[in-house]
Parts: structure tokens; sequence; C-alpha cells
């Protein structure tokens, strides 16, 4: 059992780094606006590159290509960054980090920004050490970033610079849009790629809203089934007498699981949680008694997973669970005059599974004894479990 927590972590830990970056399907333009089709080292940027590297195909060796080289690339149908000369305001939104100008303090750079929305109106976004910066861009006007932004009054509270609701009211002044409504808004995407969805409508061009994940990018239900090998044993506290182990059985787990990414370090991170039952049902014989059990239990495991891809249809998870247990059946007789009762409780676990194209899973677990007291103090019992699980995902 401790060598299988410790090989979990070992892996866990390797593919942390190795699994953040592989190569996907992408393309990319050149200054001569040449458009070359293959595979790009997608790196899932919290913060956006100044470089991809790129190769043809699957079997030749990766190229570097720098920002001066690459007007534009994509990945998939999610992604698509393009180069641009933009004046950038870097200022910091942690405490410590704010300074006492209310006025954004602009340098030109060149970068690679994501469009999250297409048509005569455009919106960008830029992501660096944890901030999110938005720029607007039109066919009469050029890119310009939305103003937001922090600082300390001479009270040293706090402020806040909204100027980018006054940008949208002059820049992109639509019947539709009144300046009530945009004094409103937020600096959210969302919120940020409604409007500027809804300005392309007031004029009547099409437009794309290349901000939106597919569903399957959120979410995950999958109903799973299963065996496993779980011991039990009941255990005096100073008293070893009646001390007995039924012994390591095959059990029957049925489950369905949800999970819900996080909106960060896209397709990582994820929340889990299951409904799930498991039976134990033996018999053991100590000394000069013999004893039955029979555990039945829904098991409610909660917990964090963390998502590495190494291929295209391929993915690895590594979970960190807590059992919350409840006994529907938990029975021990003795076929002596002795009554054992023993009280509900939780424990941890992990997890490490694969899941391929999106549908068929397979996840080992490994549970952490779980320790239930008996009502007598004297008394209390131990469950372990490791098991193995086959799942299907619906959507």
């Amino acid at each position: 059992m401790r060598s299988f927590i410790t090989t979990i972590l070992a892996i866990t830990l390797s593919f942390s780094s190795f699994s953040q970056n592989l190569f996907v399907r992408g393309y990319y333009i050149d200054n001569h606006g040449r458009k070359s089709e293959g595979l790009i080292y997608d790196k899932r940027w919290n913060n956006y590159p100044l470089k991809i590297q790129f190769k043809a195909s699957g079997s030749e060796n990766a190229i570097v290509l720098g920002i001066d080289s690459v007007s534009e690339f994509g990945i998939g149908n999610e992604l698509r960054y393009v180069r641009k000369t933009v004046n950038i305001d870097r200022s910091g939104v942690l405490l410590n980090d704010l300074d006492s100008i209310r006025e954004p303090v602009f340098t030109s750079e060149k970068l690679f920004v994501r469009l999250l929305v297409s048509g005569k109106h455009r919106l960008y976004d830029y992501r660096s050490k944890n901030q999110e910066k938005y720029f607007i861009e039109s066919d009469t006007f050029p890119i310009t970033q939305l103003i937001y932004k922090k600082f300390l009054t001479d009270d040293l509270v706090v402020g806040t610079n909204r100027d980018y609701q006054k940008q949208l009211w002059k820049y992109m002044n639509c019947p539709s849009v009144n300046m009530q409504e945009l004094s409103q808004l937020n600096y959210f995407r969302k919120e940020l790629v409604s409007v500027v969805m809804r300005f392309n409508e007031c004029d009547k061009v099409e437009a794309g809203n290349l901000s939106r994940p597919a569903p399957y990018d959120k979410f995950f239900l999958t109903i799973k089934g299963g065996a496993g090998y779980s011991d039990f044993g009941v255990y005096g506290l100073g008293n070893y007498d009646y001390d007995i182990d039924f012994g390591y059985l095959l059990t029957p787990h049925l489950g369905i699981e949800a999970e819900y990414l996080l909106p960060f370090s896209t397709r990582k991170w994820g929340l889990t949680a299951e409904i799930g039952l498991l039976n134990y049902k033996s018999a053991g014989k100590e000394r000069d008694f013999s004893a039955t059990i029979d555990y039945t239990s829904l098991e409610v495991p909660v917990g964090i997973r963390y998502h590495t891809y190494p291929g295209r249809k391929a993915e690895l998870f590594f979970s960190a669970y807590y059992f919350v247990n409840h006994p529907l059946r938990l029975k021990i007789d003795y076929n002596i005059n002795i009554e054992m009762i023993m009280k509900s409780n939780n424990n941890l676990g992990l997890g490490m599974g694969f899941r391929y194209n999106k549908r068929i899973s397979a996840e080992c677990r490994v549970m952490w004894a779980r320790h239930m007291p008996g009502k007598a103090d004297s008394w209390y019992s131990e469950f372990r479990d490791f098991s193995f699980l086959i799942g299907y995902t619906l959507f």
C-alpha cells in the first residue's frame, strides 16, 4: 500500500512538468501571409508566449519561430493568437504593487494577443503574471487597451480607474447600448465579449465568439463500475481477546462521477464529486470464536484532480480524494455473547487514471485506512480498500 502511494506521487511529479507541454494540431502564418499547418507545442499558457515550437508532422524535429517571423498562429478551433504592436499598461493588481497614479503608464510592445471576438469590432486579451488585459480594435481605429487600473489614493485607499467604460462608449457607440449599461459593465471576459458582440450586431456584420470552450472542456459526467480489494478488521483497545481480521476480498463498486474543470490553467485542474456503493461481506475465525460481517456503504469521494495530455486522444489524471462515508449497513455478529456496534467515519485517498478519446477511462484508487470507533470506547474497526474502476463518460 505504501509503495503504491509512493509510486503515484512520483509519477505525478514527473508528469506535472512533462504533460503541460504537448504537440497539438495547429497552424501559423508568416510575414508573407503563407499559412503552414502542422503541430504546435502547446504549453497551456498562463503567460502568452513570444515564440512557438512548430513541426510539420509528428516525425520531424521542431523548429522555434519567434514573434518577428509569425504574424498569427492557432491551436485547433479553440485558440487564435495574433501579433500586434500595442501600448500596454502593466501596472500591478496586488496591493504591494499599486502606485499612486490614476492614469495608466504605457509602454510599446510587440505581443501575441488572443482573439476573443472577430468581426468589424474585435476584442483581444493578453495574459502575463496572473494579469489579464483586454484590447479593442475595429476597421476604423487601431488596437487600444481597455483601461482598468487600481491605484492608491492620498488616503491610502484603493481606487479604480474604469476608463474602459468611457472608451467603449466613445469608440463603439451603438444605439442599443447606452452609457448607463456600460457604466455597470465589469472588466470580465464574459461581459466584455458580450458587449463587443452586440456592437457587431448593431453594425449588422458577422462576428465570431472565439472565447467559448466546448461543453466537454468544462464538465464531465461518468458512470463507473469495478472491483475493490478490501479488508475489514475489528480490534480492542487493551483487550486483544476478540480481535479479528476478516481478510482481503474482492468487493463490487458502482458509482457516477461529476467533474468540473476549473477556468484557470486550461484543462489541467478539476473538482470531482462521486456517489458510489460498495459492499463487503465476510466471515472469520480467531482462536475459539468466529464472526461475520456485512458492510454496505454509500461512498461520496470529493476531491481535486490534475490532468495531463500525453497525446491528442490520450489523457492521464491524478486525484486526491476525501471520502465521505455513510454506512447503509454495518453488522458484526460474534458467535459468543458480545455486541459490536461501530460509528461512521471519513478518510482520504489517492487515484491515478487514464481516459481515451474523452470517453473510456480506467482508474486505480487507494484508500487510507478508515478508522471507525466503536460505540464502546474500547473497540474500533479499520477498513482498507484498493480499487480498480472502468468508466464511460456520457458528456
